[in-house]
């Protein structure tokens, strides 16, 4: 059974989450039901219910992928900045994408800092013999690499 659909203006709505502007977006500005939704942006229903009814977080991704398909912000979306709806495809350039990739860069160099720092640490515990073999292999798989 379809869900019933109403449409309520923004002004008159009280939206201080990002899954109370996920469920207003899908029901007022979509007019979709949740099942279909999800399945526009590849989800099961129960995770956008979920996210929707403040139990899960909106993450910055899925923001991101709404604002593609749907062409809804994902900066209003995350932080409720802005308007809801915006006129062009998801660019390069777009706040949500920087912000995207600023994150992404960021934890990359925490994850690689921490595995640097890690392999550091076990490289000084092992004998000098085995040093110089462990370092030719890497050698020798970098120079295939390259």
């Amino acid at each position: 059974m379809p869900n019933k659909i109403t449409t309520v203006p923004l002004e008159n709505t009280d939206l201080p989450t990002p899954g109370k502007r996920l469920r207003y977006t899908i029901k007022n500005i979509l007019t979709m039901n949740d099942a279909d939704f999800a399945m526009s942006i590849g989800k099961s229903q129960n995770y956008i219910s979920y996210i929707s009814n403040d139990k899960r977080p909106l993450l910055d991704k899925l923001a991101a992928e709404i604002e593609f398909v749907h062409h809804i912000s994902g900066l209003w979306l995350m932080k409720g900045t802005g308007t809801p709806e915006v006129n062009r495809p998801l660019e390069e350039n777009s706040e949500t994408v920087k912000k995207i990739k600023k994150r992404d860069f960021l934890w990359s160099k925490i994850v690689t800092d921490r595995a640097e720092e890690t392999m550091i640490s076990l490289f000084e515990n092992v004998p000098m013999e085995k040093r110089t073999l462990i370092y030719q292999m890497i050698r020798a798989v970098s120079d295939q690499n390259a």
